[in-house]
């Protein structure tokens, strides 16, 4: 483990969270380095899976695909990844600190199942299908 556990809630669910995602990506399943949590690769597409502290007894899991990275930010850009979000039950697109586009969809980690992280992970997934070509042929963008 490269990063230290923030709380006893973190380490608590990244130790539940292994064995789900083996099941659901048997054999694709990285520790991540510079966070607490997971990476998978899934039909060619890097999701990644973070934990943060939610108090001192639970955490917050975030399942995350990049779109397109450094892509050039926009009004226009803004305003599609807005009009996007609106549309989701749960989750939100986003920039990062390096100008990623990514999609993302977060959960309390005392909820985890299988069932529950399955239908988070292929919901952003899903939404990586549906939208990276159209945005990236608008917005330009390349892979992380």
């Amino acid at each position: 483990m490269g990063v230290p556990f923030e709380s006893e809630g973190q380490r608590r669910a990244w130790e539940r969270l292994r064995a789900p995602l083996e099941e659901l990506y048997p054999g694709q399943v990285r520790e991540r380095i510079h966070a607490i949590g997971y990476v998978m690769t899934v039909d060619g597409t890097i999701v990644t899976t973070t934990l943060v502290p939610r108090g001192d007894d639970d955490a917050t899991v975030a399942n995350r695909v990049y779109l397109a990275g450094k892509v050039p930010v926009t009004v226009e850009m803004l305003r599609l990844l807005t009009r996007w979000t609106e549309r989701r039950r749960f989750g939100h697109y986003g920039v990062d600190a390096e100008d990623n586009v990514f999609v993302e969809e977060q959960f309390v980690a005392s909820t985890l199942t299988r069932e529950v992280l399955g239908a988070s992970l292929e919901s952003v997934l899903a939404s990586n299908r549906n939208h990276r070509q159209e945005f990236r042929d608008q917005f330009g963008g390349g892979d992380l």
